[in-house]
């Protein structure tokens, strides 16, 4: 049965389904050349000579730090004799880069530092990107995850570059990040570029996700740059679900060499509605720099990465966790922690299915302790978006959002209140309860009676108007069910008057609409039930 109602094509699943995953294509002939690369020992030699390269860089990078504190390297660009020693360092970590087989190819002309304080770089599909930082003549600054400060060797570059060190799960640490970048970016020139992959996270290069606006805050003028890894054999991917980080290091150690190419695009000066508002200056950037790419872009983020890790935990696939988080979030009004709790409860009901990570309506018929009816069948539509017969996680998480709003509304719950109160004294009883559903949804009277117990909290023998509120509060689901089926009584009732009130007119004033008094009219949605285009959540 086709949706009563209609759909907003921006609530539409996305182009490239899932961004976050990389499967190795690993041929015959490309496992003779890992081997023979192996027994002749390249990728030892390699690593032995960037180690070295890479310890004469840290050598005079910690001469240039000596006798600095923390503080005054957050705070105070380095200048004179230590900002030259930067010259030094940038050779033998370009040295080391180039041990390990990279070849970097530059389209276009840096801006200088006064035109374009900030680089911003997509796709970010590999730990290997850290070196295209290197290309750049004035060694730029950047932002890290707090942890890579300690890393052996690793962290004096990061500290040597005054690197931002942010913790991504503390809202505080990221407050504090955008203070300090604000103050950098806007010192005209005074410190370096600072350099960003706005997407915050790893994925397949196979569309651009969305930016976080952290490098767009300042509303400072930036230069888009666009990476490319155009060789045949793909061995740098990383992606949330694909070959580790050691399988990765191994097989590019083991190519002739791994190209990487840059294409540095015009300088984006932001407008002043851009200025104002940093979510439209980074999708605007965003679309030139996908446009470069001819890929598309997509809504999701990191917080997807985090939601397909609590998949695994909820007995779901990894991919079953992304729906597309920032459209969730600007288009519905969903919170991380919302789409969380929901994952959880659509875990509970797919273990029902015998389709992995899907559920049909017989499923959602079990779950709901119903039989399968018409009206049950209309409520599954709600979130069956593109008719397939069964749902996923992002449906699942849509249609929730779609009916628990109005459901929960007081209106909807008298509705549905209403329906079973006949006698109207104020509850319902077990018996009136029972006769209803057995009559609306053709069910068992054990069947009804199990529901009426779900429903009765405090076992008092009857639901009140406050238990029909609570349910409503917990399951939507059953108020969106029972205010579906009064508004179908409700649409049926005022057609069956007008055919009686038609056959009562002579037939010489009958009009072609009533020509026909058998019509059956077709079920109609709730009055209360939200469509995709509802004002409030639409575009």
């Amino acid at each position: 049965m086709p949706p009563p109602f209609l759909r907003t094509r921006s609530l539409f699943a996305p182009k490239v389904a899932n961004p976050f995953i990389y499967h190795l294509k690993f041929p015959w002939y490309r496992k003779i050349q890992v081997a023979i690369a192996t027994v002749l020992l390249i990728p030892v030699i390699r690593v032995i000579l960037s180690v070295f390269c890479f310890l004469m860089a840290w050598v005079f990078g910690s001469i240039s730090l000596a006798g600095l504190s923390p503080e005054t390297l957050a705070t105070v660009p380095l200048s004179g004799w230590r900002r030259s020693i930067h010259s030094v360092v940038l050779f033998w970590c370009r040295a080391s880069y180039f041990m390990f087989g990279f070849h970097r190819r530059i389209i276009g002309e840096v801006a200088d530092r006064k035109d374009a304080p900030t680089i911003v770089l997509a796709p970010h599909s590999s730990f290997f990107d850290v070196g295209c930082g290197l290309a750049l003549d004035d060694v730029p600054y950047a932002v890290s995850r707090a942890e890579n400060m300690s890393i052996p060797l690793v962290g004096i570059v990061f500290r040597l570059t005054q690197t931002v060190a942010v913790v991504r799960r503390d809202k505080a640490s990221r407050q504090k990040v955008i203070d300090e970048l604000k103050t950098r970016v806007q010192s005209e020139g005074v410190w370096p570029q600072l350099i960003l992959f706005p997407e915050g996270t790893t994925t397949n290069r196979q569309a651009l996700i969305t930016f976080k606006p952290g490098a767009f805050i300042p509303g400072m003028p930036v230069q888009p740059v666009v990476i490319r890894y155009p060789d045949a054999w793909d061995t740098v991917t990383w992606a949330w679900e694909g070959a580790g980080v050691g399988v990765l290091f191994w097989l590019t150690l083991c190519k002739l060499w791994t190209t990487i190419e840059m294409e540095f695009l015009p300088v984006y000066t932001p407008s002043e509605a851009e200025r104002e508002n940093a979510y439209l200056y980074a999708d605007n950037v965003r679309s030139v720099m996908a446009e470069a790419l001819n890929v598309p872009v997509t809504d999701h983020t990191f917080e997807d990465c985090r939601l397909m890790e609590h998949a695994a935990k909820a007995n779901l696939k990894l991919g079953d966790g992304l729906v597309e988080f920032r459209k969730m979030q600007k288009k519905l009004g969903l919170s991380y922690e919302d789409i969380h709790s929901l994952m959880g409860k659509f875990g509970d009901i797919s273990q029902l299915s015998d389709i992995e990570g899907r559920v049909d309506l017989k499923t959602f018929a079990k779950y709901m302790d119903l039989p399968v009816s018409e009206t049950l069948s209309q409520l599954f539509s709600m979130y069956d978006r593109d008719g397939s017969g069964n749902i996923d996680f992002r449906e699942y998480v849509i249609g929730m959002s779609l009916i628990s709003e109005p459901a929960r509304a007081d209106d909807s719950i008298r509705l549905a209140f209403k329906l079973f109160d006949k006698d109207g004294d104020g509850y319902v009883s077990q018996s009136e309860f029972a006769d209803l559903l057995m009559n609306i949804l053709i069910t068992e009277k054990e069947e009804a009676d199990a529901l009426f117990e779900k429903l009765d909290s405090s076992q008092s023998g009857k639901l009140t108007f406050e238990d029909f509120k609570a349910c409503a509060a917990d399951m939507p689901e059953y108020a969106a069910l029972f205010t579906t089926y009064y508004s179908q009584e409700h649409s049926s009732d005022s057609s069956l008057l007008e055919r009686r009130s038609s056959r009562d007119v002579p037939r010489t004033k009958l009009s072609s609409d009533s020509a026909n008094p058998q019509a059956t009219p077709s079920p109609v949605p709730p009055p209360t039930s939200p469509t995709d285009g509802t004002k409030a959540k639409s575009e």
